[in-house]
């Protein structure tokens, strides 16, 4: 035998140290797991190197073992240099013993190469069939995932497909939708593989016909930003409050679509439902709303200069003079588009409940406006000019 038990235990303690140093990716892989591969991976090297190629039992345990390192995730050259670190380690130990039997360690240095090699191509076999079946297993319950929030698969259990892709129960969701025509199948797995590059976890499918992104544990700015790098300049999206188990996921689904058609009628790349939850809300009550905001919606057709000092007023602290700063105009101006806006709508902008109506249809109107819809639409407004 090459080194004692006692040498294999204090190399495979300082070589686990050395790995998790000099390749951060180890740190996800726990530590006692990870010491007790490098001790047993020491002591099958030591015990069978002068037999020449690996026996089964030992490419057997490294199979393994590559897999469970594919399954946290890690890259396999990774892996890789981990085995190198390992060889070049037990190299260096057993030159320090042998320093004076040359021959033995000529023999010894063709012996490592061998066995490294055979071991590596037996890392790239594991993670090649461990990375397909994984990634089509994912794909199969990513399908389900997002059938069942369609409503076509009622039966399937949303927690139980939840929790194989991974994501934890206990911890909030965040759901993201959004719509581009067309949006093909190599859309979704291009932004899918995208979604891997950040921390957390995050799975793309299609909803009717919206594209929809549950995330858990993801920066959610810097993934708003990658999505809107996928669908272009143009592109909306909407973003549900974050909440916890299946029964949240559905939930913050139905948000993050009401916030969907507020960006769109805002032209705006995002909405997130917990700033705008009120006005989201309400553009599903359209019909029931009409005949309070018909004639507001008539005035910001016509005159498109007193829906913006409406919206502008709202977006700056409901001040005149923030407004008038971002419209490049004088208070006073602001304050007499204000006032223009009461007189032909009935609407008091500087009232919340007013406020709150008047942006519903300012939505209203500019959806109107998109759609191709004209002013004879609305037939409550009165006359009047700014």
């Amino acid at each position: 035998m090459l080194l004692d038990e006692v040498e294999v235990d204090q190399l495979a303690a300082e070589l686990t140290v050395r790995i998790r140093a000099a390749i951060p990716s180890y740190n996800g892989l726990p530590y006692g797991e990870h010491q007790k591969t490098v001790r047993e991976h020491l002591s099958l090297l030591v015990h069978n190197v002068a037999a020449g190629e690996p026996p089964p039992k030992v490419l057997r345990m490294t199979s393994a073992a590559a897999r469970r390192r594919a399954h946290y995730g890690m890259p396999v050259y990774d892996v890789l240099g981990a085995f190198g670190v390992v060889s070049a380690g037990l190299w260096d130990a057993l030159r320090l013993k042998y320093s004076g039997d040359e021959s033995l360690l000529v023999g010894l240095v063709s012996l490592l190469g061998e066995w490294n090699q055979t071991m590596s191509q037996a890392v790239v076999d594991a993670y090649v069939h461990e990375s397909g079946s994984r990634f089509e297993r994912e794909r199969r319950l990513r399908g389900r995932l997002f059938a069942i929030l369609s409503g076509s698969e009622i039966g399937q259990e949303l927690d139980d497909v939840l929790s194989q892709l991974a994501f934890d129960l206990r911890r909030p969701f965040s759901v993201l939708c959004w719509r581009r025509e067309p949006w093909s199948l190599e859309d979704i797995e291009f932004l899918q593989r995208s979604g891997r590059r950040l921390t957390g976890i995050c799975h793309v499918g299609t909803v009717h016909e919206q594209t929809v992104l549950v995330a858990q544990d993801v920066d959610l700015d810097e993934l708003a930003t990658r999505v809107l790098e996928v669908i272009g300049t143009g592109g909306s999206l909407g973003l549900g409050l974050a909440r916890a188990g299946g029964d949240g996921v559905l939930a913050s689904l139905t948000e993050a679509q009401a916030a969907h058609r507020f960006a769109l009628l805002q032209q705006v790349p995002i909405v997130a439902f917990a700033d705008r939850w009120l006005e989201c809300t309400l553009l599903d009550s359209r019909q029931m709303l009409s005949p309070l905001v018909e004639r507001p919606m008539a005035c910001a057709h016509r005159m498109p200069d007193l829906a913006a000092a409406v919206e502008t007023f709202a977006n700056s602290g409901f001040t005149h003079v923030a407004a008038a700063k971002s419209l490049h105009l004088h208070p006073n101006s602001v304050a007499y588009r204000l006032n223009r806006w009461h007189e032909l709508t009935g609407l008091d902008p500087r009232r919340f409940t007013d406020l709150t109506l008047s942006l519903v249809a300012i939505a209203f109107a500019r959806g109107d406006r998109e759609s191709g819809q004209g002013e004879g639409t609305y037939t409550n407004a009165e006359p009047g000019s700014e």
